[in-house]
């Protein structure tokens, strides 16, 4: 229910009895509908009658009902409403509706946003390297302690989060809204782990994974406790089932519906242990390769291979064994071999260029989980199903260590590619000039992509390609981290068409969430950590909308390079952004840097209670967008670009750009709040703006708007130095 000048109309209509789609809804009751009475019981009547005067008190009225009640809801929609804005409005007259609906547990239907974080506690970040300059900056133009202004903007962002927290919502996120201003120390700690964990060690790739998921320490008493009683295939098929609906859709629906949010509700409490057990390493890893080894010079078996395992291994073979797992392990000749690892749990591969095929297994023994190790060769790894390929973890962990040659990761189905869903999965390529490709309209969720675990790609050095379309190269889902670790090398990364056309309908524009991008279930389950972190060489990035450090619902979008002449290719909401309670950072340290992105909402522009900044260290940089656009915030979010050396040149477009904020009609009305935006540029130089903003600069930006108070693009800082 939402407060309008109009009375109280319905802003959003959920899964449940009422059966909503968001929109609209099986009992009838549609967006922008007024809500006049309620009443308990089938009839509403003079005596019963309860008049709904604000949103509260709707809420307040359902909260006293309890599972099974009859619930009676007058409604009306008016001849004026509006219910496809982006705010639904009502209006006067219309026909009476009345509605008779049963009352049913909230538990059940509304996932697990809004349940506190289950006994977690979550460290206070430290202060940030920008927090007190910010400040002052803001406090020196007389924008702090304004009426709405960037003080009370700061408790209202700790305010939004700790309303919404989630069991399974990341301490990053978490950090985030609370100290938004140092955003960057959040940062800094996982960019320190992220770094160590590029060299391929396990124990820091162990240390970085449980660091971003909050992990708790491996305990068998523990994790018994925590899964007994559920039933592990049916959790399997609600993820599934939960991350082929949001491959196209923000929220939960559908004929699955029911299913979805039991998945999101059976992971309460239950993530932790579970991944923390699949990364517990007691040797297995160790193990297989000291055995694999142990028969590199072993003559290949010949007839007396088992016809079984003839049929899923082409090529030599030097030892086989069936392992304590139920699975077979392998170890191949020097020579080419194809593998179907729909039927090989391990692999330990001497050489020659391979090919490695795999498909969903959920009857085989690791359920198509598997642990590759591969020395040389030119070799391909290629998923024939979506929720399977090279290091792709369902339900358990699988591992691809390739260790030399020019490899191909290929899959045009979802689910693929160094991926964990309620797992974790590894790809690990030490050399080599390799290409990561999932293309096709059935492509997405590909290439480093956390779903309720960890998916990590690792690439140790080369120059590499990247090429997707959509949720592909980190991506973080709920209570996931997803990321690509690129240790060197000139990379190119592209996801930008053609399967999946614009969100908004913009012609020539395609769909992308990529790029490290972290999504949450909107108004179900609070999302994760999608993160690029590229530690050296010339890199191009490419990208449709929701890219390159972007983050969509109590979620964490990151792109981190460190070195290097780039090049960013963005659309709308890029480069460092964020819609509907979210966090977008991209930071570049190093090189003389190209920023390009079109349509709106991008370098460092944000929409709706979120967070986007955008830190260039070094390097004479060009920055180019539309609206809304470097250091620009609308709808009470924070948006700030920071570039701190250089000669740099600064073009935009319309008035919300280079640190002053768009509108702020969202939540105004209910909370008197504006946004804050802030272009600071502290490199000296000679820079340029196309908004006529000098150097050598402060001033405070926006206006209030007198007649509708809602509209004024509040508050913002420009300065050069």
């Amino acid at each position: 229910m939402r407060d309008t000048p109009e009375g109280v109309v319905v802003g959003w209509i959920f899964a449940g009895p009422a059966g909503g789609d968001g929109f609209n809804s099986a009992l009838g009751i549609k967006r922008g509908d007024n809500i006049d009475a309620v009443s308990l019981g089938g009839t509403i009547d003079d005596e019963h009658r309860v008049v709904i005067e604000s949103a509260q008190a709707f809420k307040d009225f359902i909260a006293a009902l309890s599972p099974g009640d009859t619930l009676t809801i007058e409604a009306r929609r008016s001849p004026v409403a509006v219910p496809d804005g982006s705010i639904p409005k009502g209006g006067p007259g219309g026909e009476i509706t009345k509605y008779s609906i049963t009352v049913a547990s909230r538990r059940q239907w509304m996932g697990t946003v809004k349940r506190g974080l289950d006994g977690r506690e979550i460290a206070e970040v430290p202060e940030g390297e920008f927090e007190a300059l910010i400040l002052g900056l803001a406090a020196e133009v007389g924008v702090c302690e304004a009426e709405g202004g960037l003080d009370a903007l700061l408790d209202y962002f700790a305010g939004v989060q700790s309303a919404n927290l989630d069991p399974n919502s990341l301490p990053s996120v978490v950090q985030g809204f609370a100290r938004p201003l140092s955003i960057d120390a959040v940062e800094a700690e996982i960019a320190v782990l992220a770094s160590a964990a590029a060299g391929g060690g396990y124990d820091e790739i162990e240390a970085l994974i449980s660091h971003t998921l909050d992990l708790p320490s491996h305990d068998d008493t523990a994790l018994s406790l925590a899964m007994e009683g559920v039933d592990l295939a049916q959790l399997r098929d609600d993820l599934r089932g939960l991350v082929a609906w949001q491959r196209s859709q923000l929220s939960v629906g559908g004929a699955g519906v029911e299913s979805q949010i039991r998945g999101i509700n059976t992971t309460q409490g239950r993530v932790g242990p579970f991944v923390a057990s699949l990364l517990h390493d007691d040797g297995r890893a160790a193990a297989w390769e000291a055995l694999g080894a142990s028969h590199t010079d072993a003559k290949p078996i010949g007839d007396g291979l088992d016809k079984d395992i003839r049929a899923a291994v082409g090529g030599d073979v030097l030892f086989v064994e069936q392992l304590e797992d139920g699975t077979m392990g392998v170890v191949g000749g020097p020579g080419a071999n194809t593998y179907d690892m729909a039927v090989i749990g391990k692999v330990y591969d001497i050489g020659g260029d391979d090919v490695y095929t795999f498909a969903q297994a959920d009857d085989a023994p690791a359920g198509g989980n598997h642990h590759i190790i591969d020395l040389a060769g030119n070799d391909t790894y290629e998923a024939t199903t979506g929720f399977a390929g090279p290091g792709v973890g369902v339900m358990g962990l699988s591992i691809v260590d390739d260790r030399a040659g020019d490899d191909t990761y290929r899959s045009a189905e979802q689910f693929s590619i160094g991926a964990g869903l309620f797992g974790v999965g590894i790809v690990l390529d030490h050399a080599g000039n390799d290409r990561y490709e999932n293309l096709g309209p059935a492509s997405g969720w590909s290439t480093g992509v956390g779903y309720y675990g960890a998916g990590l790609v690792i690439d140790m050095a080369g120059d590499d390609s990247y090429h997707g379309e959509q949720l592909t190269q980190g991506i973080g889902g709920p209570r996931g981290f997803g990321a690509i670790l690129d240790a060197g090398g000139n990379d190119s990364y592209k996801a930008n068409g053609p399967s999946f056309g614009s969100v908004y309908g913009t012609a020539d524009v395609y769909k992308g969430f990529s790029q490290g991008f972290g999504i949450g279930v909107r108004s179900y389950a609070a999302g994760g950590l999608g993160a690029i972190y590229d530690l050296d060489g010339d890199d191009r990035y490419e990208a449709g909308e929701f890219a390159q450090g972007c983050g969509y619902y109590f979620a964490f979008g990151l792109l981190h390079d460190a070195r290097g002449d780039d090049i960013y290719v963005g659309n709308r909401y890029g480069q460092a952004s964020a819609a509907h309670q979210a966090i977008g950072v991209l930071i570049d340290d190093a090189g003389d840097d190209s920023y390009w992105s079109m349509t709106a909402a991008s370098q460092a522009g944000v929409w709706d209670q979120s967070l986007a900044v955008l830190i260039d260290r070094a390097g004479n940089d060009t920055y180019e967008a539309d609206g809304l656009a470097q250091g620009s915030a609308a709808m009470q979010a924070i948006g700030i670009l920071l570039d701190l050396g250089g000669d740099d040149t600064y073009l935009a477009k319309g008035g919300s750009q280079q640190g002053q904020g768009g509108s702020n009609t969202y939540h105004f009305d209910a909370d008197g709040m504006f946004g804050f935006s802030a272009l600071i540029d502290l490199g000296g130089g000679t820079d340029t703006y196309s908004s006529g903003r000098g150097s050598d600069s402060l001033v405070a930006t926006g206006a209030h708007n007198e007649e509708t108070p809602a509209n004024s693009s509040l508050f913002g800082v420009f300065c050069d130095r």
